[in-house]
């Protein structure tokens, strides 16, 4: 290639899906799975090269074309940040709609692809600002890039290890229990639904105490959100970030399930030599999870949702499935393998456990389950039937009869598990069964704070021994308490309080 030919080529158009997937990145530095940003780096180089060879065509000048490609994608990428400022600005806010910008968008596109083939000569001069333009952009974040590579940046990890643990395996003298952590998420305590809703669970709270269970009655979540919740749980501390009030988005939630996966609980135990037996949401550094990662659709949202389909998705896409009698069946055949899903990782979810729950091994094991019950979707009424109503499903707003309806299925669940507790095993046995937060109202109403923490918390101890614990125990001590009973490792309980997430 001659070197004139290499300046009109359109580099430009390229660099900038090399740009927004590097910033990308580097917001989200550590917290997206390296496969998943090649996959969308490859989606959107494959969609410059479709403008770049469509505008060849119309043009006949490859750096014309280059200059259209580019400027079409421009608001491509750049409409989330730009849609979000107009939303945010006063005087131009009520201008956001997307009735008015799609086809404002959409004008000024065709004016520009007409003033292109009007307009004589190959557009030199915008060619060379587009090229020095995300030249220098790109090398920039490759910059940025670099320094967080060699620093090792940490300021997407919300937990930071400072307090020395010992590590159990040198406990001496001391029989290690086997451990169960079972999350029922955004299962409330008695005394909330009795509260705010005026549903009497004391049956459930029956079945516990003859299954020799501790109830903690005043207990509290530390955080409202799954991830912050269980990751401080299994992180033995609250994170090292303030959190209160502060509006959750994919980049907290990226946050906390990363912090989640560097949990050091499971790596204390893997070395003291349990077997980690990982039934959850998330994968641990070093075990993963046996069915799917239940947040990780955020991962692909980092990288589609501040791009205009990505938006559309987001925002508007919904209207589209009541167009026609075909897109609505369309839509409910999804609705309905949603739904089979989430009813089948959660039977799976609660089936692993049970069935660890029954046996005991030479080799002491931790076993981590989450179940996403009773919280929403409300797929299942009291008797497990599964409903179509979706009118309800995802309604939680001042709606607590699909919560309730759910929660009474999911008492037939935790009743199972409480009959498989307690058994004569020669091994000393721990089963916390929980909630990892209370009912949370959308959106969030004032005066009612202690309703989004008010959590089923449980603990049975083979040895009925529960001197250590207290009533208003919260889930970030739940495990100082297990270290200090059964490995004498006098960690100091930290206060038990609350961070509220919007």
């Amino acid at each position: 290639m001659k070197l004139s030919s290499i300046k009109k080529f359109p580099f430009h158009t390229f660099f900038l899906p090399a740009f927004f997937i590097l910033h990308i990145n580097n917001e989200y530095f550590s917290l997206l799975p390296a496969p998943t940003i090649v996959e969308f780096f490859l989606y959107y180089v494959l969609l410059a090269a479709v403008l770049l060879v469509t505008g060849r065509l119309l043009y006949r000048s490859i750096t014309k074309a280059g200059v259209w490609a580019t400027t079409l994608l421009i608001p491509f990428f750049f409409f989330g940040a730009a849609h979000d400022l107009v939303k945010t600005t006063p005087f131009i806010r009520s201008f956001s709609s997307y009735t008015i910008v799609l086809p404002v968008l959409l004008i000024s596109l065709l004016l520009f692809s007409w003033y292109c083939k009007k307009k004589a000569g190959n557009f030199d001069k915008a060619h060379k600002y587009f090229t020095i333009l995300f030249t220098i952009l790109v090398s920039m974040e490759l910059v940025i890039l670099a320094q967080k590579t060699i620093t090792n940046n940490q300021e997407n990890n919300l937990a930071s290890h400072n307090e020395f643990i010992k590590p159990v395996a040198n406990c001496h003298p001391c029989e290690k229990p086997d451990i169960f952590f079972i999350v029922f998420d955004e299962y409330a305590s008695s005394r909330s639904l009795q509260h705010y809703f005026g549903f009497d669970n004391s049956l459930l709270d029956s079945s516990f105490k003859k299954n020799n269970y501790y109830i903690a009655t005043n207990s509290k979540s530390n955080y409202n959100i799954t991830p912050l919740s269980i990751g401080s749980t299994f992180n033995l501390q609250y994170f090292n970030r303030p959190l209160e009030n502060e509006t959750v988005n994919t980049l907290t939630l990226l946050q906390s399930c990363q912090s989640f996966k560097e949990s050091r609980l499971p790596d204390l135990l893997g070395q003291s030599g349990y077997a980690i037996h990982n039934f959850g949401f998330n994968h641990f550094t070093n075990y993963p999870v046996s069915t799917f990662r239940y947040f990780e659709n955020f991962e692909r949202n980092a990288l589609y949702h501040e791009t205009l389909f990505g938006r559309i998705t987001r925002d508007i896409l919904w209207n589209i499935w009541r167009l026609s009698p075909a897109l609505r069946k369309k839509r409910a055949q999804l609705d309905r393998q949603e739904q089979m899903q989430f009813i089948e990782r959660n039977k799976k979810n609660w089936q692993l456990v049970l069935q660890e729950l029954k046996t005991q091994n030479e080799q002491p094991k931790f076993v981590f389950s989450h179940v996403m019950m009773p919280h929403a979707p409300f797929y299942l009424d009291r008797k497990g039937n599964r409903t179509n109503d979706f009118s309800s499903i995802y309604n939680k707003n001042n709606n607590p009869g699909p919560y309730l309806e759910q929660l009474m299925y999911t008492n037939t669940w935790i009743d199972s598990i409480l009959n498989a507790t307690d058994r004569n095993f020669s091994r000393p046995r721990v089963v916390i069964v929980e909630g990892d937060h209370g009912y949370r109202d959308t959106p969030f109403v004032p005066g009612q704070r202690e309703k989004h923490f008010m959590n089923l918390n449980t603990y049975y101890f083979s040895d009925k021994d529960y001197s250590m614990l207290y009533d208003s125990i919260s889930p970030v001590n739940t495990f100082r308490v297990v270290m200090n009973k059964y490995f004498h490792t006098k960690l100091p309980l930290l206060k038990d309080s609350t961070i509220l997430l919007q």
